[in-house]
């Protein structure tokens, strides 16, 4: 593996995304990218970029995703299943940025993975 593997990005799920933003924007003066996507905001940090996510129906608990850079997510995602990860959502492209997927640890959390390869 050439990449050390850090936090690409995370995400925050939120059912109300004006709400959320006007929330994460006081508190931690994080500059939004505009224009707006209508399901997604993303977000600068200062350091590894952010996202909220608006998801309709969330009730809070199980919304935060640390996405990590590897180099090859498929092979990433297979060895996490081999060590008794679980499947949440399988690898697949993001346009025009690279592939992701998300598994939940041993523990249940989950943890998404990131590559810019397409």
């Amino acid at each position: 593996m050439s990449t050390t593997p850090s936090i690409a990005f995370f995400e925050i799920a939120t059912a109300d995304l004006p709400r959320a933003r006007a929330f994460y924007g006081e508190l931690f003066a994080w500059k939004f990218a505009e224009p707006a996507l209508p399901d997604a905001a993303m977000f600068d940090t200062g350091g590894v970029p952010g996202m909220l996510n608006a998801v309709p129906d969330h009730r809070g608990g199980d919304s935060t995703v640390v996405y990590i850079t590897v180099d090859h997510v498929q092979p990433t995602y297979a060895r996490a299943l081999a060590l008794g990860a679980t499947e949440v959502i399988a690898p697949r492209p993001i346009p025009g940025k690279g592939t992701f997927a998300v598994f939940r640890d041993r523990d249940a959390n989950r943890i998404g993975i990131f590559s810019t390869e397409r």
